[in-house]
């Protein structure tokens, strides 16, 4: 099975754009954490983690399927 080189190209910036939005909205949730919700009952590093959960693990997917795509063609 031969996968094109834009393929990989568009995983890797799905993996770029997951990675951007999860320090985005990272930086929102503090913003949100000091302003609306200053006494939340969760810690903030529960929102970092969701957050990771939610951007950064999709992100290294993509990364990993665009790495083995790029071995399998050469």
């Amino acid at each position: 099975m031969k996968i094109d080189n834009k393929v990989v190209k568009a995983l890797r910036v799905i993996g770029q754009v997951f990675i951007v939005l999860f320090i985005a909205l990272s930086f929102f949730d503090l913003y949100k954490y000091n302003t609306a919700y200053k006494y939340g009952s969760a810690p903030f590093y529960l929102y970092v983690l969701v957050r990771a959960v939610e951007f950064l693990i999709p992100s290294l997917i993509c990364f990993i399927i665009a790495r083995f795509f790029k071995k399998e063609k050469v």
